[in-house]
Parts: C-alpha cells; structure tokens; sequence
C-alpha cells in the first residue's frame, strides 16, 4: 500500500502557531449517554479559520475542542489544549491536508464516544470548507509511547477504539514500514461518523426542547420548593409553640419544687417538734415511773409494818343498816399511792399514742 507521507515542517509550523492563537469561534452543544442511564451536556467549540499572508495564504485551519458544561466536577467542564482536542490545516498550494496534534487523540473520558464525535465534527468542518475532495491526506505516525506506557488490557482496549474511530470515518491504519502510521488517500474517503447512541448532536430545535424542558423542571423545583418552605415555617411556628410550652411547663415545674421544698421543711420541722415532744414526754414517764417506784415501797413498808408507823390510822369501815353498798375510807398514804398510779398509767397511755402517731 502507497502512503502519502508529506511532511511540511512549515506547515506544522503554522498549524500549531494558529492552535495557539485566539481565533473566533463557534459553539456546540451534544447530550452524552453515560453507561449508568443518565446524561450530561457536552459542547464542542469549533474554530474555521482562513489564514491570509505569507507562503500558506489562504490555508484552512479547522479545530475541535470538546469540554462537559456544567461545573460538575466528576467530569472535565473546561477546554484544554492538549486532551479532548483534534485539528487539521489545508494547503490548497499543494493540495494536501495535514490532521494533528501530533500526540495524538487523548480523551480525558475514554468510553463515551467523545473521540469520535470530535474526528466526526472535524470532519464536517472539512469536508464543508474549501478543500478539494482529490486533495490528498498527509499520514501521520501514532504516538506509541503513549500506548506502550499502558498496562496490556488498556492498550488491546485502546488500539480496538483507535481501530473503530478512524477505520468508521475513512482512515486506515497500517505496520507496512516498521512504523504505525494514520491516513488516507484523499479527502473524499473521508466520511463525518461518530457513535450515535453514545453522543447525540443537539441542533437550535434541540437545545430548545432541552432548554424548555429544563425550565419546566425548574418550575416544578420551585413549586415543591415553596411548598417546601411552607411546611418548613409551620415546623417552625409548631417547634416555637412547643418551646413556649415547654417553658411554661418549666416554670410551673420550678413552682412546685418551691412549694414541695417548703412542705418538706414544714414536714421536718413538724417532726422535729414531735421529736423534742416525745423526748420530753418519755423524761416524764421515766421521772414519774422512778417516783410512782419509790411510792410503791414506801406503801409496802407501811404495809409490812403497821403498828410501828406513827402516821398509821385505823381505818374503820362505815355500814348503813338502810344501803346495801359499803363505803371504805382510805388513809392518806393510800391515796397518794393510788392517785400516783392513775397518773402513771395516764401518762404512759399519752406517751404510747404519742409514738404511734410519730411513726
């Protein structure tokens, strides 16, 4: 197989100056099906740009750049020189087209079909532009320090994309002299084709129903939103209902511990009352029990020893012939003996209801 290997270092030259150059550009707008279902927006910045002056007046300089929109950062949302971009530059002197960078294709996001949408989009850009379609493709050799700083599966994996994304849009692949380079015969061969089902491009009538939609989502954000905040102000008005409440319960609470604080100190004082109360009632008991003890004896000695006692009397019993009742007369000492004994048992009957009150 012939290949057309026309390497123009000027050329290069001047296609990588214009690269770095701010020239006008367009955008455009493409939905991504990532494998999980959902999708996210792409745009593709495109640059058709006619050099004037000098030995290449009049070459076309054509590039595309592919960024996500959005400020995601899961995926790459800004342009960047190097990844994600692909140009070429035709010589209409010559009549032959150079594609580039010269490093080669590198997608920052392999898998979605983001590399054959931009040699798809580059391709338009071509093949609607001024080149003629017998103008010839200068071939380019693969970058493979690139691939061979792979692990074996990702290169096996990468080589089967490099194969379906420029073998789909016309360009071959070939090993025949020892180096594996890129091209095509002309620019006719060449052919815009990228994965449909994986990158979808969105015209104005497109980006309208998207934008429309986008709306009416946000229309129901807003209203599930402002519902939202509704219930968030009455959990608001609620909570500081309940707060009040709970405030008020506070103070009432902080009441009845005063009032049951006081109760007790009342309930101690009382008890200490009663305390000092039986004290003093069993002092008495045990004064009036020694006393009612000595009485006792005195008795039983006068009563052991009558005729010797100068205070003792004989105590006559008095009968009535008309009543059927006896009367007796008690002496002194008797008396005081038996008053003492009612007192005792008064008082010790006071002081067993006294304890059985206490406890």
């Amino acid at each position: 197989m012939a290949l057309q290997k026309h390497q123009d270092s000027a050329l290069i030259t001047l296609a990588r100056k214009l690269d770095k150059s701010p020239l006008p550009s367009s955008d455009r707008a493409c939905l991504i099906n990532l494998p999980d279902g959902s999708t996210r927006l792409g745009v593709t910045q495109l640059v058709n740009f006619v050099h004037h002056g000098g030995e290449y007046a009049g070459a076309l300089f054509g590039r595309v750049s592919f960024r996500f929109a959005g400020d995601s950062s899961e995926f790459s949302n800004a342009f960047s020189p190097t990844h994600d971009v692909a140009w070429f530059i035709v010589d209409h002197k010559n009549g032959v087209v150079q594609f580039g960078p010269e490093e080669g294709l590198i997608v920052r996001h392999p898998g979605l079909g983001i590399g054959s949408y931009i040699v798809g989009q580059l391709l338009r850009i071509l093949s609607g532009g001024t080149a003629h379609g017998s103008y010839k493709v200068v071939s380019s050799e693969l970058p493979m320090s690139a691939l061979d700083a792979l692990p074996a599966a990702q290169r096996a994996e990468n080589e089967r994309r490099i194969e379906n994304v420029f073998g789909n849009a016309g360009f071959y692949l070939s090993s025949a002299a020892g180096v594996r380079v890129i091209g095509a015969r002309k620019v006719a061969e060449l052919k815009p084709h990228w994965n449909w089902e994986k990158v979808k491009f969105l015209n104005p009538g497109h980006l309208i129903d998207l934008a429309a939609k986008s709306l009416n989502s946000c229309r129901i954000a807003e209203t599930a939103t402002g519902e939202l905040k509704i219930q968030v102000e009455a959990l608001k008005t609620d909570i500081a209902s309940a707060t009040d409440n709970l405030e008020e319960a506070r103070v009432e609470l902080d009441a009845l511990s005063e009032i049951k604080a006081a109760e007790q100190q009342q309930a101690a004082k009382r008890e200490a009352q009663l305390v000092s109360r039986l004290e003093e009632a069993e002092a008495d008991l045990f004064r009036m029990t020694g006393e009612l003890d000595e009485s006792k004896v005195a008795y039983l000695q006068l009563l052991s020893d009558p005729a010797s006692s100068p205070a003792a009397t004989a105590v006559r019993p008095v009968a009535y012939q008309s009543s059927p009742l006896f009367v007796f007369e008690l002496g002194t000492q008797t008396r005081i003996l038996t008053w003492s004994v009612v007192a005792g048992c008064f008082f010790l009957g006071a002081a067993s209801l006294a304890i059985q009150a206490f406890h």
